[in-house]
This record gives C-alpha cells, sequence and structure tokens, in this order.
C-alpha cells in the first residue's frame, strides 16, 4: 500500500492508495484514516471485496492517450491574441480563479469531501507545483493576463497532464487546445492524461483534441 505523504498533509489523517490485491490484508489493521482504490472496471470480485472492507464507490476514472501527429492539433487561439510560456518559476498566477475550475473530480464527488475542500486541493496543487526539467507548466497570457495553464510530469518515458484549466470567461477560443499543443510539441514521450466518467465536456474536449480512452478504472474511497 503506498502512502501518500501530500494527500496526509492535505487531509490531516493518514492517506494511503492500494497497489494490489494483497494491500486488502492490511487494511483492517489501519486506524483512522484516507485511502484510495483504483480498480479495473472488470475486476468485480476485487471491488466487492473492498466494499466489504468499508469502501465507496466514487466514480469511473478515465484514462486516455494521445494519438495523431502534432500537425493535425488546431495550435493557435480563436479571435483573440495569445501568447504560451514555458514558465520555470510559478508566480503570479490567479490560482483562486483556475484551481476553482474543477466540479467533477473524485474529490468533488465523495461526499465527506466538501466542495469548498476540494476545490482548495486543486488550488493548493496549482499553487504548489514546482517546475523543473521534467515537471512542466505552460501558461496563455493575453497580454499581461494569465488566462489558461496546463501542467505536465514527465516519468518513466510518459508525460502525464495532470491539470489543466482556463478561466472561464476564456473557453471556447481554443486555448485548451493550444495548451495541449505545447505539452506533445515539448515531448518525445507518450502523452496521458485522465478524467471522470461524469465529466463529459471533458472526455469530448480531450477526443477532440487528439486522445482516445484506453483505460477504465472504477475509484473507491474508504474514510475511518
Amino acid at each position: 500500500m503506498k502512502y501518500l505523504e501530500w494527500d496526509t498533509k492535505f487531509f490531516g489523517r493518514p492517506s494511503y492508495l492500494i497497489e494490489g490485491r494483497e494491500d486488502i490484508l492490511t487494511i483492517d489493521s489501519i486506524g483512522k484514516s484516507f485511502i484510495t482504490a483504483k480498480v479495473d472496471m472488470g475486476d468485480v470480485d476485487f471491488i466487492f471485496d473492498l466494499q466489504k472492507k468499508g469502501f465507496v464507490f466514487i466514480d469511473v476514472e478515465v484514462s486516455l492517450k494521445f494519438h495523431i501527429k502534432y500537425s493535425e492539433i488546431i495550435n493557435y487561439c480563436r479571435n483573440i491574441d495569445c501568447v504560451v510560456k514555458s514558465v520555470k518559476v510559478n508566480t503570479g498566477l490567479p490560482y483562486l480563479e483556475l484551481g476553482s475550475a474543477f466540479h467533477l473530480t473524485r474529490f468533488h464527488m465523495d461526499p465527506n469531501i466538501a466542495s469548498g475542500k476540494a476545490n482548495e486541493l486543486w488550488i493548493s496543487y496549482l499553487r504548489n507545483f514546482l517546475p523543473n526539467e521534467n515537471r512542466k507548466m505552460y501558461v496563455t497570457y493575453l497580454g499581461e493576463k494569465a488566462v489558461g495553464v496546463i501542467l505536465s510530469t514527465r516519468q518513466e518515458g510518459i508525460a502525464v497532464i495532470s491539470f489543466m484549466a482556463v478561466l472561464p470567461e476564456y473557453r471556447g477560443k481554443g486555448i485548451g487546445s493550444q495548451l495541449i499543443a505545447y505539452v506533445v510539441r515539448d515531448n518525445n514521450y507518450e502523452v496521458i492524461t485522465g478524467t471522470q466518467s461524469r465529466n463529459i465536456p471533458a472526455l469530448n474536449f480531450y477526443i477532440n483534441n487528439g486522445f482516445r480512452i484506453y483505460k477504465t478504472k472504477a475509484v473507491l474511497h474508504r474514510w475511518r
């Protein structure tokens, strides 16, 4: 079972991620905690065993993989003069507005987590992201104003898009598509991302920008 240091600090209780069936043998020995399980949708026996241990179904996590050529991406903003920059120092962004752009994450779906607390999680994640050679932050600027951001992390030959947000008043102008184009352009890696099955707009956005679904997992949480 993997100990989640960031989650532990944020939620104020020991947090873990189940990595395999063998972890279920140690669950009963863990007291006050927040445990997450992500299980292949077809593994119904494992899901049932987790439910017997007090886990509740939260949502379905959908993983997507980029599968077209970079040249086929829409790589421009529509009707606005925007510029994308690779940011080396994370400062001066509208963290509250960008971090509050999500409403359908697994944390928002968990009845044990208040909506404001779920927003705070993503605001904190964005504010504390530290760009480096393997952790990239691209920001879209309209003049001096930051209007969109995307975060990606390279690991084991894969670039994972972990966060993307555009200010509400600037959506539908190609900003998100352009941000994806920059991640793909600057990586000789396989590019993947994920969202929740309930987030139909996000799923269609990624599919329309060159991604295809390759995996789904049931997400279950247990609080004690």
